[in-house]
């Protein structure tokens, strides 16, 4: 059974705890960078003892392979690989007549279509998800590998004619069955070991297929029903297509389901790694299905809303309070949703007086970010709590506003006074007095107590931004 992340129930963990024997999904295991010549390479620790952690291994990330078959035919439904398909099935076609030029295209194309699809085997069996880049390095390098794959093959068709010639066609019949039952095994043996010799030997391939067990001959069923696909899809669409075109889209077939099949067995190697003796790393692992993705170590306050969001799941408000406070003590808060989590947890734990204290700057990053259903809601509990209380002249005027926008035009009038009275030299001054006659117009009905405060307005900021727009308002009235 697969273990989960201790904070997320319905994730999977990633990382275990040999101290605390808590689990760990991507987003809560605390990462680092080695220090050193390494500064590439990420550490990984318990966010709650601080301990390196073990990685809980592919068993416990990755379904089985039958159980990922709707991931593994979407495969190749990426960019790169589609359009490298479509060019290799373009070229299949334009040197489709006979000759040996033709011929010798056709197994080149043929062969960059085995090379790519050798690739994405090597890379889903390492533990990445993703089809590999189409890049040079990818198609070009190690081309010897497609050969010794079609001399695996050659071998497969030298058992048959010899065993054919020797013990008759029936045998030799028996003989190929077996042979391309064992073929994969062939292809992942030359995966694992690199060697021609080891994929062909015997001994060391049926051991494999053995040791794979069950989910080997399921694999077999897959790639045999995999390799009668691109007939059948011939079938249904020759009635209906062009010729050329229906051809086209067989060959497209074939080697999208040749793509496919090379990733199938490459889960199952990824799958059965110990059994087969491959390694895997947890740093190669990739998957895009994975909701968290996390490679890059996080910033400092990413750090503390994760502490704090794992210290709130314990239950351990004050700890989590502590731990944010500890951040304060060096740095303002610029990440709004530990902010958010801040101010929560003062108003769960009841500490109104640091409420009130940190409000002033909670505003201030409200405004910021233009959230007035969040920030009329934060003054409010901070006025309740200390009536005298006052954010920043700027975030005032901004409220100010909001409040009016909520209907309370009396209320939005006392803010902008209390900016007006307290703080008579800020640039937000002058455009409080503008704001307060405009509601006394236009929302209170009072063009006497409008003109009476533009007129004060333009006696005290006669050089303001707004004077010239006061001066206009009031030839209007």
């Amino acid at each position: 059974m697969k273990q989960q992340c201790t904070y997320h129930p319905t994730r999977t963990a990633h990382w275990l705890c040999p101290n605390c024997g808590k689990a760990f999904c991507p987003e809560c295991v605390v990462k680092r960078e080695k220090a050193g010549y390494s500064k590439n390479e990420l550490l990984h620790f318990c966010p709650k003892c601080n301990m390196t952690v073990s990685w809980a291994g592919i068993a416990n990330i990755v379904d089985p392979f039958w159980m990922r078959l709707p991931k593994i035919f979407a495969y190749p439904f990426a960019p790169g690989p589609l359009i490298f398909m479509a060019v290799i099935t373009f070229f299949s076609m334009i040197f489709s007549d006979q000759g040996l030029v033709s011929g010798l295209i056709r197994f080149a194309v043929m062969g960059t279509m085995v090379k790519y699809s050798f690739a994405a085997l090597k890379h889903t069996a390492t533990g990445s998800l993703r089809p590999p880049a189409i890049t040079k390095e990818v198609l070009s390098s190690d081309f010897d590998e497609v050969l010794k794959q079609l001399c695996i093959f050659l071998f497969v068709g030298t058992v048959f004619g010899f065993v054919t010639a020797k013990a008759g066609l029936a045998l030799g019949i028996l003989s190929l069955l077996f042979m391309l039952l064992s073929l994969p095994a062939m292809i992942i043996l030359l995966v694992s070991t690199r060697q021609f010799f080891h994929a062909i030997n015997p001994v060391l391939f049926v051991s494999l297929m053995f040791r794979i067990g069950w989910g080997y001959a399921i694999m077999c069923l897959f790639l045999l029903l995999l390799s009668g696909a691109p007939a059948t899809v011939f079938h249904f669409i020759s009635p209906m297509l062009p010729e050329k075109l229906s051809i086209f889209m067989a060959v497209f077939a074939e080697n999208f389901y040749t793509l496919v099949s090379y990733h199938l067995m490459g889960c199952v190697v990824l799958q059965y790694h110990q059994e087969i003796g491959y390694e895997v790393e947890h740093k190669e692992f990739d998957d895009p299905s994975e909701d968290f993705q996390q490679t890059t170590v996080l910033d400092p306050e990413e750090r503390v809303l994760k502490e704090v969001s794992r210290l709130v799941q314990e239950g351990n408000l004050q700890d989590a309070v502590n731990a944010v406070e500890k951040y304060l003590s060096n740095s303002p808060i610029k990440n709004r949703m530990l902010a958010d989590r801040y101010f929560e947890l003062l108003k769960m734990t009841r500490q109104t007086d640091k409420m009130v204290g940190y409000g002033s700057n909670y505003l201030d990053l409200l405004v910021r970010e233009n959230d007035k259903a969040a920030g009329v809601r934060v003054f409010a509990e901070c006025k309740s709590i200390k009536p005298e209380f006052e954010p920043t002249p700027s975030a005032l005027m901004k409220i100010a506003g909001w409040v009016g926008e909520t209907g309370k035009p009396e209320s939005a009038i006392q803010l902008y006074n209390q900016l007006i009275k307290n703080h008579p030299q800020d640039p937000a001054t002058p455009k409080a007095y503008f704001r307060a006659a405009q509601i006394f117009q236009d929302r209170l009905l009072k063009p006497d107590k409008c003109r009476e405060i533009l007129h004060a307005l333009i006696q005290k900021y006669p050089n303001s931004e707004v004077a010239p727009m006061a001066r206009k308002y009031m030839e209007g009235l």
